[in-house]
């Protein structure tokens, strides 16, 4: 198909410098039709147009594009001349010196006359010489001290993926397999923190000076991993070691300092055209050991480990418009440790926060299924089972104060059986509810349960797998598995009275079982150091949520509150956590950074703030304080220090 005319007057194009009719033209051509000689004068025509004389620098994305066009074709082009000569050129401008004369010099041997060729070798040794000089390295001790942490912490590397074009800094990728309770595949950078990172201002009060290195980490799910793989290239995905270096190299090419919270925006890279995350904010490593986040150097700096959280750029416009806490509380738990390069934003086109980390059941998923699947049912087939349990939730009392303080006129006639108990259209057409039942609308014992029954993943005590089961004493077995429901019988189960009836009994038993196995929120008020009998109302005027946490020693063995401040709630706790924290001061010692094995957190307790107001009432004139808030017992009472 393509003769001798055709291939000269490519080449014609080529020499007049009409570098994209050449790749035009050949692009345009059937996969099949794309031989030896036609990729050459592809990848020549990319290559010539990513350092023509309109750029004002080499485009690195075309030359890669340019070299991976050459690639396949190893064996052809190991004994051409011309084939060696466009790879040298390539990773020239694409600065991999070192691996460019290799190329130029066997391109020479092949073609002794080709005396273009000299100067290119000359210049590729000089400039590795000096990139070399310029790279910022760990001296031995202090690479040796990082890599033991990195083991130490995050646990020991299967594969080294060292870095095939190192600026700045020499980036070495260490692939951690999953280690223990660590169900992930870990990347940490080695190298990154060679670069000392300068002050952001003159007034920058960070400290301490040996806390001015980072290194990176990025965790995925074992699957995106396959530490089998003979490339580098296909260990890992593309997109996660472009981030990783990418994020490093900028705070080495700039006076920027990699630090909790920040945000950095990242070029997408080659091979990452399908995902759409645009940079990363930097949190701390916040699911691996104590102390994980700090390694000591021997030579008396200290290098901080940031553990990267890909945003979409929606995600990183909305963290500019507020804060990082902003939006942090917009992800689960597990959406900040681990990536899921798929996952949707926490961000919707209009810059509101979606909160999925927070969301029970949504009726648009349900609603999904009838679509899709076309069922013969009313759209408001989908909200029946939400609507159960949302009734039951109310009359077994395990709404929360925030959603109490709007609805609690509903949930009160609903508990004395006065509401109409049809819930469906509540939950449809109240603009605070969206379709949508989130763990907020329920208190601390509401929250635990819901995530022990109706968010398990546990068939054995699933709310969904019990809705089947229903469907199936309702329709019969075979009915239900038959084509006629799609898979989706729970959707067909008509609304009725009796369809509450028999799933509150249904709900009655497992909360019964998640009691005997998990105990609740409360303890034993005759239990308390001080009895019943002697608890006032202390806050009678209260509005919203009224958990919070005391330690043992408090609340049973009467000893006085020493410290209390006001943390964050996460998310899903917001309903009923109003983030106020009791404890001793050696307790608080523990708490905030102690090395003990048994911390506090396992002898604090959830109870009501007036519980607590009634071992110290003095601590009714701080609950308007903050998140952030810090009191300390001093002889005059408690004092406020930052």
């Amino acid at each position: 198909m393509n003769g001798r005319g055709f291939y000269e007057q490519l080449e014609e194009w080529e020499k007049n410098g009409e570098h994209r009719i050449v790749i035009g033209v050949i692009e345009a051509l059937p996969d099949g039709d794309r031989d030896y000689r036609l990729s050459l004068l592809l990848a020549r025509a990319y290559a010539m147009l990513a350092v023509s004389a309109d750029a004002s620098s080499p485009d690195r994305d075309m030359l890669k594009h340019a070299f991976s066009i050459l690639t396949p074709f190893v064996e052809d082009g190991c004994a051409d001349a011309a084939w060696n000569k466009l790879v040298g050129f390539t990773l020239f401008n694409l600065g991999v010196f070192s691996d460019a004369v290799s190329f130029f010099e066997h391109a020479q041997r092949l073609d002794p006359g080709d005396v273009d060729l000299i100067p290119y070798i000359e210049e590729c040794r000089e400039r590795e010489k000096a990139r070399l000089d310029s790279l910022e390295l760990y001296d031995s001790g202090d690479a040796d001290a990082v890599r033991a942490h990195i083991e130490d912490y995050f646990g020991e590397a299967a594969r080294v993926i060292h870095d095939p074009l190192p600026e700045f800094v020499d980036i070495d990728v260490l692939v951690i397999p999953p280690k223990g309770d660590y169900g992930w595949v870990t990347l940490a950078t080695l190298g990154a923190g060679a670069h000392i990172m300068k002050k952001n201002t003159e007034d920058d009060e960070f400290e301490p000076d040996r806390l001015y290195r980072a290194e990176l980490l990025l965790c995925l799910p074992p699957e995106c991993a396959d530490l089998s793989a003979q490339d580098d290239g296909d260990v890992v995905p593309p997109w996660a070691l472009h981030m990783l270096r990418g994020i490093a190299r900028r705070a080495a090419s700039s006076d920027a300092r990699l630090d909790w919270g920040c945000t950095v925006v990242t070029s997408r890279g080659p091979d990452t055209e399908d995902v759409r995350f645009n940079g990363a904010i930097l949190v701390t490593p916040g699911k691996f050991c104590r102390d994980a986040d700090i390694c000591d150097l021997p030579s008396g700096d200290g290098v901080s480990f940031f553990q990267l959280v890909p945003l979409y750029p929606e995600e990183i416009d909305y963290k500019l418009k507020t804060d990082a806490d902003a939006l942090l509380d917009c992800f689960s738990d597990d959406m900040l440790a681990v990536v899921d390069e798929h996952r949707p934003s926490v961000i919707d086109s209009l810059g509101r926060p979606i909160e999925y980390g927070i969301t029970v059941d949504t009726a648009e998923f349900h609603i999904k299924k009838i679509e899709e699947k076309r069922l013969p049912l009313n759209p408001l087939s989908a909200y029946n089972h939400m609507a159960v349990y949302l009734r039951w939730c109310m009359e077994r009392d395990l709404m929360s104060d925030v959603f109490l303080d709007r609805y609690g006129y509903l949930s009160e006639s609903v508990r004395r059986g006065r509401a109409a108990t049809d819930l469906r259209f509540f939950l449809r057409a109240d603009r605070y509810m969206d379709g949508e039942l989130t763990l907020p609308c329920f208190n601390c014992d509401g929250v635990d349960f819901t995530h022990w029954y109706y968010m398990s993943g546990d068939a054995s005590h699933s709310y969904m797998s019990d809705l089947a089961m229903y469907a199936e004493r309702v329709f019969g077995v075979s009915r239900c598995r038959s084509s006629e429901f799609s898979g989706e019988a729970y959707l067909f189960i008509p609304w009725s009275e009796q369809y509450y009836t028999d799933m509150a009994a249904v709900l009655d038993a497992r909360f019964d079982e998640w009691l005997a196995g998990e105990g609740v929120g409360d303890a034993e008020e005759d239990e308390l150091f001080l009895p019943e009998d002697e608890m006032r109302d202390l806050l009678p005027g209260l509005r919203g949520p009224r958990g919070c946490l005391a330690t043992d020693s408090i609340m049973f063995d009467g000893r006085p509150v020493e410290v209390c401040f006001r943390e964050r709630p996460a998310p899903a706790d917001k309903g009923w956590d109003s983030g106020w924290r009791f404890m001793t001061l050696d307790e608080y010692d523990e708490y905030a950074g102690g090395d003990d094995p048994n911390p506090v957190d396992d002898v604090l307790d959830t109870y009501d703030l007036n519980t607590v107001c009634n071992y110290d009432p003095d601590i009714k004139g701080l609950l308007g304080a903050p998140f952030g808030a810090y009191f300390e017992r001093g002889d005059d009472g408690f004092i406020r220090r930052e």
